[in-house]
């Protein structure tokens, strides 16, 4: 098999929007959002918006049978599928909308796209179907100018940009065992020349297993491949006396739910009206697993979360996502010192695990079926155990009174309860010696770290001398905090694809590079430079507001366009 320019693992949102800006023609692509602010692109109508989406496939269309990038470009995923892992979480948890905004998607043509492909299926604001396809943010706690998607739309717009694309053609079902690199000079060992990925095609037990060479890696592979267990999990010699990992009472992690309620699962495992669930944390994820089981099998179910629940409508400070301040917090963020000091940015920012006001509202509705325990967690000392005689998990909850940062608060129960199933929803870790990739790669090829975190180059390289480039979770040092959610995935993909853009020479490189080359100076301005025309004009159209006599109610309504200096509806 020849050498591939560039071997993709993953296939999910973010190796989606990566491979997308490869595959796109370069009058389709919108830099201006990309780079700058993240979702805050330059203002078009949505017949424009609709045009770029419609040159996506008419690009393809006139092109010859075989796609430009085949042979040269490869995305390797397990289920074989685009969003394959991502969407059998969504349909395992009943999901209906993303918590992310409209604007976080991974579509290259413009931030609005969603809202184009609305209006091109005629589900536009207004019709009888908005609320199946958009969700408000009519919340006290938030009150800014997004909306979010339904999964629905959210999975169109995904499917179209991969039939105008062409992207099913890259993609094949091989599970990538490890990625080895391969020096120019054994003796220096310093530039890598290319990579050697080990892959096993069908099940891993059963499948062949077959090495191909790339000169660049690009690892997407989401953050549930490094799921966080709690303390008091069995291991060794305590695990076994559980449940196989095939019986429906055996612990689970949310993130391998999937297998036993998702539908289309080989061996599901539905739940019964007299079961209790144990449901351990206190994020989204754990009120989604609460409400599944009462709904979908009328089971009772027990919420323990170890703080008092946090109520906010994003997983990081609503002020990220707000147009007057988060190109400051942007900027902040770019010119901290040091990597601990943009890991406490982004700590501070994210805080503790929050539910969205829309998931309280489902709490409350189920009052009686679901039992909240907050300040709660399991004992390490006795841990759960499974009672052979009685089928059941015998575990001891400790209620806390005191902070619930800290949670060293006095006792104030110690209770014992039995349940037929404990559901962890404990989220993940970004820990480099766990990951399953990179945990093998970082003995071969060293890189420093904070606090579990690579510490990537700007471009999200591992190194100047090795193009292995990490998305998602693991790259939050160079994109901020909201790299763990939908709108890193943009911002991540686009950094990655500008540097290999080159290589691949597809189209019109003039034209694609000056597009780069433009958007990167406006990284620099924000992140080291600090934009004073810009801000001047922002803050001459400010003044100008309040010469007119606008009072504080309709200024709050009406924000101004920085890069124009003219008030504009829907500004944060």
């Amino acid at each position: 098999m020849p050498r591939l320019d560039i071997a993709v693992i993953g296939s999910g949102p973010c190796a989606l929007a990566f491979v997308s800006r490869l595959a796109a023609p370069p009058g389709a692509i919108d830099f201006s959002a990309d780079f700058l602010y993240g979702f805050d692109s330059e203002t078009e109508s949505l017949q424009t918006t609709i045009g770029r989406l419609n040159a996506l496939k008419k690009s393809m269309s006139t092109s010859s049978n075989d796609h430009p990038l085949q042979g040269r470009v490869k995305v390797f995923e397990k289920s074989g599928a685009w969003l394959g892992k991502w969407d059998g979480l969504f349909d395992a948890l009943g999901i209906q909308h993303l918590r992310s905004p409209h604007v976080a998607h991974p579509c290259p043509t413009h931030t609005h796209a969603i809202l184009a492909l609305a209006e091109m299926t005629k589900t536009v604001p207004g019709s009888k179907c908005e609320r199946e396809i958009f969700a408000d943010f009519k919340h006290l706690r938030y009150s800014g100018c997004h909306r979010a998607p339904s999964v629905r739309l959210f999975r169109s717009l995904c499917s179209h940009l991969c039939k105008s694309l062409g992207l099913d053609s890259l993609l094949e079902e091989a599970t990538v065992l490890a990625i080895e690199p391969v020096y120019k000079d054994e003796k220096t060992g310093q530039a890598v020349s290319h990579f050697r990925v080990t892959l096993c095609r069908g099940r891993e037990a059963q499948g062949l297993v077959e090495v191909i060479e790339a000169t660049s890696v690009v690892v997407a592979t989401g953050s549930t491949s490094c799921p966080r267990l709690p303390e008091w999990w069995p291991s060794g010699p305590d695990a076994m006396d559980c449940p196989s990992d095939h019986s429906p009472h055996a612990l689970r992690h949310a993130w391998e739910l999937p297998q036993d309620l998702c539908l289309s699962s080989p061996a599901p495992a539905p739940l019964q009206s007299h079961e209790r669930i144990l449901i351990v944390g206190g994020g989204l994820t754990a009120v989604q697993l609460a409400v599944l089981a009462v709904d979908q099998g009328q089971a009772h179910a027990t919420l323990a979360s170890r703080r008092a629940l946090v109520v906010k409508q994003f997983d990081f400070a609503n002020a990220w996502m707000d147009r007057k301040h988060r190109p400051s917090l942007l900027r902040t963020f770019l010119q901290a010192d040091n990597d601990t000091d943009r890991l406490a940015l982004i700590q501070a920012a994210r805080g503790l695990s929050s539910i969205p006001p829309e998931a309280l509202d489902m709490l409350r509705a189920r009052e009686g079926s679901i039992d909240l325990r907050e300040a709660t967690e399991i004992t390490s000392f006795p841990p759960p155990r499974w009672d052979s005689h009685l089928k059941m998990w015998r575990v001891v909850l400790e209620r806390h009174i005191g902070t619930p940062a800290v949670m060293k608060g006095r006792i104030t129960s110690r209770e014992e309860h039995f349940f037929d199933r404990i559901w962890c929803a404990t989220g993940s870790d970004v820990c480099l010696e766990k990951h399953p990739l990179l945990g093998g790669f970082v003995d071969q090829r060293p890189i420093d770290t904070c606090n579990g975190f690579p510490c990537l180059t700007p471009d999200l390289a591992w190194d100047q001398d090795c193009e292995l480039y990490v998305l998602g979770a693991p790259a939050a040092l160079r994109l901020g905090p909201d790299a763990f959610n939908l709108l890193g995935a943009r911002t991540g993909a686009a950094r990655v694809a500008h540097v290999l853009h080159k290589r691949l020479q597809i189209g019109e490189e003039t034209t694609i590079m000056k597009s780069i080359q433009q958007a990167k100076q406006e990284v620099a301005a924000l992140g080291f430079k600090y934009d004073r025309k810009r801000e001047a004009v922002r803050s001459a159209g400010l003044a100008r507001q309040e010469e007119t006599g606008m009072g504080m109610q309709k200024r709050s309504k009406r924000g101004v366009c920085a890069r124009k200096g003219k008030p504009q509806r829907g500004c944060c």
